[in-house]
């Protein structure tokens, strides 16, 4: 490894054909008397953590699509408004 620690994201299928996401960080720890690379490696399943994430982005979308639709409903008969509520959308970074 050229850099001092390491971090991967994969997702793997369980012999019962799930899908599994984990995320692998590995670091150097030095030499051992021999010479040899000595690495630890851990591993975490981020599986529920990343379902309840793409769950609350989805809710997030449903909200925004909701407002939008509240806010068309809202708006004059000739459809200005509707443009406006592009202006008041959240800014989805955290």
């Amino acid at each position: 490894m050229d850099e001092a620690s390491r971090e991967n994201e994969l997702t793997l299928a369980t012999a019962s054909g799930a899908e599994r996401t984990w995320v692998f960080s590995s670091a150097r720890l030095g030499r051992d008397a021999a010479g040899r690379r000595l690495l630890v490696t851990i591993a975490c399943d981020i599986t529920e953590r990343k379902r309840a994430g793409d769950a609350w982005e989805a809710t997030l979308r449903e909200a925004d699509q909701r407002k939008d639709a509240f806010l068309t409903m809202l708006a004059p008969g000739d459809g200005r408004a509707a443009g406006d509520a592009g202006r008041l959308r959240r800014d989805p970074r955290p």
